[in-house]
């Protein structure tokens, strides 16, 4: 949305809620003005004028929305919803169960939410290898938890735009080839208080697990 365009809204925003409006003067008005513009800079017109639609749909107590509340529903508007966490599951069940030798394949079919909480083809292997009541148990509430909290930093981080990113010095990083990302560790999406163990102590008991096969061969 250009300033122009966030002049007109702006304008259009005045007469919804005249009452708010009524006392700005003319530097309060140019100053909203600039907020829209720079804070919806990355959509267009017709996204934000939609955003608003859906806002004054659901507005009961008469005040106007700031920006943070017109770019959520943007989202809502036009994102296609994160699959819940059980389906993701069963997609990493079978991901899984083909990951033997085709492990780094399966891990590439995944959606990417999926591919971040699994953590990397590695950990699709070593789950292949596990006893499976382990595997339906512990390993799928650590994907569950790691999951949850995909979804909620993706949310998080749409709601800031790259411009701002760029103005607190935080740019997103660039993202990393998909067989380059870290092992299986999501610790820093996770909400204070929650861990994820990485899969050291799963590997070493099945090395432990071989070895002893070998061992009664």
């Amino acid at each position: 949305m250009t300033r122009n365009e966030a002049s007109n809204f702006v304008k259009g925003l005045a007469h919804t809620y005249s009452g708010p409006f009524s006392g700005m003067d003319s530097d309060t008005l140019r100053w909203q003005v600039d907020m829209w513009a720079s804070t919806c800079a990355e959509f267009t017109y017709q996204q934000v004028l939609a955003g608003f639609q859906a806002f004054l749909r659901t507005d009961t107590k008469g005040f106007p929305p700031v920006p943070g509340q017109v770019i959520a529903l943007i989202h809502q508007v036009h994102d296609v919803p994160a699959e819940d966490g059980l389906s993701a599951w069963a997609k990493v069940r079978t991901a899984v169960a083909n990951s033997n030798y085709k492990s780094g394949q399966e891990f590439a079919k995944l959606p990417e939410l999926a591919q971040i909480a699994v953590g990397s083809p590695e950990n699709l292997r070593a789950w292949a290898a596990i006893d499976q009541q382990e595997f339906e148990t512990v390993v799928q509430s650590q994907f569950l938890n790691n999951y949850r909290a995909a979804v909620k930093r993706r949310a998080e981080d749409r709601k800031i735009t790259d411009a701002v990113r760029q103005q607190i010095g935080q740019e997103a990083a660039p993202e990393l080839p998909k067989a380059e990302r870290p092992a299986y560790k999501k610790i820093d999406l996770l909400e204070q208080g929650e861990s994820t163990p990485a899969p050291t102590d799963l590997i070493s008991r099945i090395i432990a697990s071989r070895a002893k096969k070998e061992e009664e061969a």
